[in-house]
């Protein structure tokens, strides 16, 4: 059992409800289909995704970083004062940030600092997918990346696309032959991967990451 399993069964058990009148609570409150046997399968270790880690979070009033057991130290929380809506896209292609209407996904508002430091222009947001990142950004999370900053300074992240179609989000390093992509994951399955510079392979850095937003639509 992990730490958030412990903790979720030993606040439930302390406040003497059972898994499925928390079931019914949780539900009927956040409007969500949240189960006993989901309960049951967290309490015992299961992953918890992003969006039910805030439901939980909220109703027993907890960090939802600290649901999920991550230390969010490269994460910028979101303020009430917001003054740029910036359209969310589902993918990087070639051309961005001018793509067609079907790629827009939803909007997201960014504060006034972030859009003022970086210029309200440069700004793009991107759905992420996927774990290969989550130490940093969660899969369904919103990056917004500066699309002004594209030289890269090794160890930064980058939204980027290989070959116009393999599109990415990592640690960039680039040296003399080569680039390399670095994961910065918990699933020991993503790896890194370098490409050598040849004419056969077009890399496009579109821009650093620079704020991290959760998707609340």
């Amino acid at each position: 059992m992990n730490t958030f399993g412990k903790k979720l069964k030993a606040i439930r058990e302390k406040k003497h409800l059972t898994l499925d009148r928390l079931s019914e609570i949780l539900s009927n409150k956040y409007d969500a289909k949240i189960s006993k046997s989901m309960l049951y399968r967290w309490e015992n270790g299961s992953d918890i995704s992003m969006s039910y880690a805030s439901i939980v979070a909220d109703y027993f009033k907890l960090d939802p970083y600290q649901v999920l057991g991550i230390k969010p130290t490269k994460i910028m929380k979101v303020v009430p004062s917001l003054s740029l809506t910036l359209p969310i896209y589902s993918h990087l292609f070639a051309g961005m940030p001018d793509g067609a209407e079907e790629d827009v996904i939803g909007t997201i508002d960014v504060p006034d600092r972030i859009a003022n430091k970086y210029g309200k222009k440069n700004l793009l947001a991107i759905k992420v997918e996927g774990d290969s990142m989550n130490k940093i950004i969660l899969d369904g999370m919103i990056a917004v990346v500066d699309t002004d900053d594209t030289e890269v300074k090794n160890g930064n992240v980058y939204a980027v696309i290989v070959n116009g179609y393999a599109n990415t989000l990592k640690h960039v390093y680039k040296y003399d032959d080569h680039i390399r992509f670095e994961p910065d994951s918990f699933n020991p399955a993503n790896k890194p991967f370098s490409y050598q510079y040849d004419e056969d392979i077009s890399i496009k850095i579109i821009g650093k990451l620079v704020y991290i937003a959760q998707d609340l639509g």
